[in-house]
């Protein structure tokens, strides 16, 4: 994170998942994951397919992502 702060929520099951593409899934929200605060010079790494989101954004984000997608065999 470079700047701002949110709180994160990663793990638990996604609502209304919809496939937008492969290897790509998105939802209306998490429930039973776990929330954590982060903020500048945090570093987070979520690992392939685990659920993740934004549930509150308390200042506007400045962060890097660095993604990894799953090949298809």
């Amino acid at each position: 994170m470079l700047s701002g702060s949110a709180s994160l929520v990663t793990g638990g099951d996604v609502i209304d998942a919809k496939t937008i593409e492969p290897f790509e899934v998105r939802g209306t929200r998490i429930e039973g994951g776990v929330t954590q605060e982060i903020g500048p010079g945090d570093v987070v790494s979520i690992a392939r397919g685990v659920p993740h989101w934004f549930r509150a954004v308390h200042s506007p984000l400045e962060y890097y992502v660095v993604k990894t997608t799953a090949q298809g065999t």
